[in-house]
């Protein structure tokens, strides 16, 4: 696993025993799984009684590394070798990486559904521009007009173009929209 010299400086950090004895370290790692796995970010994550002593950016350093080590693993389905030689890289003993992938192990399954469900959502439409290619106003009956506007999409190479038909009936806004490809950019 190849991580930034940022991550390897805080998980050094997290590897010397001057900062983080083995319990802290213990606690520190599960606060780090349960970070991640948590349905929403709580600040108060780093708030434990065992943290008080440490100094408060060093701490949100290594919790930093310590989580971007852990999604890394889990993104390239890294196994034990893998994991012991980048953590033995920046300075962990043989202890403090047996509890590092004893609590990746039990987590993993987790994370991997967490990754795998992430980017997932309905389909919406992200940097286009607006602009009123005409409008088109059509008295029908009482009160009846049309409006007629153009999305043209920029991120794309093959941009489309969308629609919109909007008219009010009887104070009631009716919306159709029609997505067509742009022959001819």
């Amino acid at each position: 696993m190849e991580l930034s010299e940022s991550v390897q400086k805080g998980l050094q950090s997290l590897a010397d025993a001057t900062f983080f004895d083995m319990k802290t370290f213990s606690v520190f790692i599960e606060v780090a799984f349960r970070s991640l796995l948590s349905a929403h970010a709580d600040r108060s994550v780093l708030d434990q009684p065992e943290f008080k002593r440490l100094d408060q950016k060093l701490l949100k350093h290594c919790h930093t590394a310590a989580t971007t080590c852990i999604l890394e693993g889990v993104k390239q389905n890294a196994d034990k070798s893998t994991i012991s030689a980048c953590l033995e890289d920046v300075g962990f003993d043989a202890e403090r990486t047996e509890v590092f992938y004893t609590t990746y192990q039990k987590c993993r399954s987790d994370l991997e559904t967490l990754l795998s469900s992430l980017g997932r959502c309905p389909p919406h439409i992200n940097d286009v521009s607006w602009r009123l290619e005409y409008c088109i106003k059509v008295l029908v009956g009482d009160k009846r007009q049309y409006d007629q506007i153009i999305m043209v999409s920029k991120s794309y190479s093959d941009s489309i173009e969308i629609y919109i038909y909007i008219y009010e009936d009887t104070n009631v806004f009716v919306i159709y929209i029609y997505i067509a490809p742009t022959l001819f950019p």
